[in-house]
């Protein structure tokens, strides 16, 4: 699971400490304990732009339509079209299946991509910074 405030991270490492967040974090965390592997990360802002603004969407202009059933909204088109051909989103997607393959312990792996600067990138051993 990504979150994008470090406060929220510490909330799920220490509950006790957000008393006003405890049942909200007890609960997530005894969902999450149904899975095999899962963690809490701390991601940047813009890892999930669209998730970000179907919650704003949601919590603030009280839109509560499935997005997901009809297609997405147009009012989200843009930021969908920049993250599906961002060489920063595919590397972040690759990453996950990188710790997802640790996770499950898989020893040999073969990664792939259509992005010659994600490659690039990948093989010099350069930071995220150099997309």
């Amino acid at each position: 699971m990504e979150v994008t405030s470090a406060q929220a991270l510490k909330a799920f490492e220490k509950p006790h400490t957000f008393p006003h967040l405890y049942n909200g974090v007890a609960h997530t965390s005894a969902l999450m304990r149904k899975f095999r592997v899962c963690h809490v990360e701390v991601v940047d802002d813009n890892a999930n732009r669209v998730a970000k603004e179907i919650a704003v969407s949601v919590t603030k202009d009280r839109r509560f339509q499935s997005y997901v059933a009809r297609g997405g909204p147009s009012w989200l088109a843009n930021i969908i079209q920049a993250d599906a051909t961002s060489p920063l989103a595919e590397g972040l997607a690759m990453r996950e299946a990188v710790v997802a393959c640790r996770d499950l312990d898989l020893r040999e792996m073969r990664f792939e991509s259509d992005s010659t600067q994600l490659v690039n990138c990948v093989n010099s051993g350069a930071g995220s910074t150099e997309m």
